[in-house]
């Protein structure tokens, strides 16, 4: 077995393993950086759904950063590998380049999120499927095809993505969901838009249903799902029920877990452990709002995060105050926008909260016409008693979407739901 002595050690090619990686060797290029990755090259998740609408994309077209650009960063990847061992000062990995010793001077954990599957009947068989990664992504898109029979278990945003790109493909497809459509990013009346546009698409939309179990077929293959008494007849299943974050190596080196079993870490996320950093899916952030930590596996979240670990990792001495969540997503050529907290998230928060409904204008004439196109619906979370703007949510045209870097600021500002109307938004 070799050994490689590396002064930055990154575990994990996603989002934040890459930006701490590239953060710490643009910090200190005095130091060697290097990084080790279960996948042979590094992508954002979206690529994942555009897979599964053409499966003939080429890979080119995908993969947004290879080990090539790595390199040309000062950053050395050791892809398609997997580290079997982590103590102090070691981490012992293998992969097509043999077993290797990585000895580290600074650590960063960035080993991202695993696919939550509820612990029901039936989720072994065959024709029971997550989609995480593009090889899971390019094994569902194969199966696609007119008239098979696809439930969707999960109608968060991945869920519901996966659930469009399937029907268009000419799947008959069944969504799923214990709650309500888009619950973690919407609240209603959005919830509710969001379901009609989901219907639109050919997708049958089944909400507040808990699935029960799969129900096994032939042979040991999936044959439905029964959720609420009704047995749904399927060929494929799909749970896109959320991920959890991946902290076994962190709990084997004996970190301190926090919110929901992510890695616990402060505001230069640093872990319990000197010189051990942690990013991404794998661990908690500050929420700026509420100043309290919170779980938030999203994938703008896990590149600031990184790039603050790589730079302390590198010595650098970079702190923030919390984050706010900004999601903007495409579904069925409509714009979805989501800012700072949800009503839900407030509420688990500790924050009472009033949906405020919005009406929109749009004050400058000089907008082209694509920017023009009235949104559907808006609205604002408000706290309830101060009218503090806490989050904002939208479904419709680009407009909101290319204004929610300014609310997003709003929001980290403190102002109040009025200032809204310096953007277009007033109270309805």
């Amino acid at each position: 077995m070799r050994r490689e002595k590396a002064d930055v050690l990154v575990l994990g090619g996603g989002p934040a393993g890459i930006s701490a990686a590239i953060s710490a060797k643009r910090r200190n290029l005095g130091v060697r950086v290097i990084l080790v990755s279960s996948e042979p090259s590094h992508y954002m998740r979206p690529a994942v759904t555009a897979l599964l609408e053409d499966p003939r994309v080429s890979p080119e077209e995908i993969v947004s950063l290879d080990p090539v650009f790595l390199l040309g960063q000062g950053v050395e990847p050791f892809t398609r590998g997997r580290v079997t061992e982590l103590t102090d000062g070691l981490a012992h990995a293998q992969g097509p380049w043999g077993e290797v010793e990585f000895e580290y001077e600074s650590l960063i954990i960035a080993t991202g999120g695993v696919p939550f599957v509820p612990p029901i009947e039936g989720v072994d068989l065959r024709g029971v499927y997550s989609v995480r990664t593009l090889r899971d992504a390019r094994r569902l898109a194969n199966l696609l095809r007119p008239g098979v029979r696809l439930s969707v278990v999960g109608a968060g945003l991945a869920g519901v993505k996966l659930a469009v790109a399937a029907s268009r493909r000419g799947a008959v497809v069944t969504l799923l969901e214990m709650k309500r459509v888009l619950w973690t990013v919407l609240d209603p009346p959005l919830t509710d838009l969001a379901k009609k546009l989901v219907e639109g698409s050919g997708v049958r939309v089944l909400e507040n249903k808990a699935v029960d179990r799969i129900v096994e077929g032939p042979q040991g293959s999936v044959s439905g799902v029964e959720a609420g008494g009704e047995v749904i007849k399927a060929d494929l299943v799909v749970f896109a029920t959320g991920v959890k974050p991946n902290s076994a190596l962190a709990r084997s080196l004996g970190l301190k877990l926090g919110v929901r079993g992510a890695i616990k870490t402060d505001e230069g996320m640093s872990t319990s452990k000197r010189g051990v950093w942690a990013a991404g899916d794998c661990a908690e952030t500050l929420d700026l709002i509420t100043g309290k930590p919170t779980y938030r596996p999203i994938g703008s979240i896990a590149f600031l995060g990184g790039k603050i670990a790589g730079i302390n990792a590198a010595g650098g001495s970079a702190r923030y105050r919390g984050f706010i969540r900004r999601q903007a997503e495409d579904v069925k050529g409509l714009h979805l926008v989501s800012l700072g907290l949800t009503g839900a998230e407030a509420q688990a928060l500790g924050l009472e909260y009033d949906v405020v409904e919005l009406h929109s204008s749009w004050p400058d004439p000089q907008l082209p016409w694509w920017l023009k196109r009235p949104l559907k619906l808006s609205v604002a979370i408000v706290e309830r008693g101060t009218d503090r703007l806490i989050g904002f949510q939208a479904i419709g045209g680009p407009l909101a979407r290319r204004k929610s870097y300014t609310i997003v600021r709003m929001i980290a500002e403190g102002r109040e739901v009025s200032s809204l109307e310096t953007l277009g938004f007033k109270a309805a």
